[in-house]
């Protein structure tokens, strides 16, 4: 996970300057990428930083738990 967390404000800014300078994508599409990774990269801290680790801390009888865990993690997806 520490790659994800390294992907900071500097870096979208640089892959967004990338991608305009790069004339492959308009302006508006690559703030677009940029955007669904960061959110991508969100959720995956998400699920791999919490929502697993409940599910894998919770004792298998407590269902309502394990039931709430596997809809947030539903929800990230």
């Amino acid at each position: 996970m520490d790659k994800m967390n390294a992907f900071t404000n500097s870096e979208h800014k640089k892959l967004y300057q990338t991608l305009i300078e790069s004339g492959v994508v308009k302006k508006h599409d690559a703030g677009t990428i940029v955007h669904a990774l960061y959110d991508i990269a969100e959720s995956m801290e998400k699920i791999y930083g919490g929502i697993l680790q409940r599910i894998t801390l919770t004792k298998p009888e407590d269902k309502d738990t394990i039931q709430e865990a596997l809809w947030d993690l539903r929800e990230e997806c």
